[in-house]
């Protein structure tokens, strides 16, 4: 965990939204280090990319 950053969000045709690979790294500026293998730490992500999600469309990795 602590791998969830807007480059890891696929959208489909149907606009259907799925989160993928949030497994064994750590993304500095995400998810804090200490937090990075627990499910704290996915929501920290989740919520980081629920505030910058116009930033996000144009530099999913900013």
């Amino acid at each position: 965990m602590g791998d969830v950053k807007a480059a890891n969000i696929l959208i489909d045709i149907n606009e259907d939204v799925y989160l993928i690979d949030f497994r064994g790294v750590y993304t500095k500026g995400w998810v804090e280090k200490e937090k990075s293998d627990s499910i704290e730490g996915y929501l920290q992500g989740l919520q980081n990319i629920k505030r910058r999600p116009f930033e996000l469309l144009l530099n999913p990795e900013s």
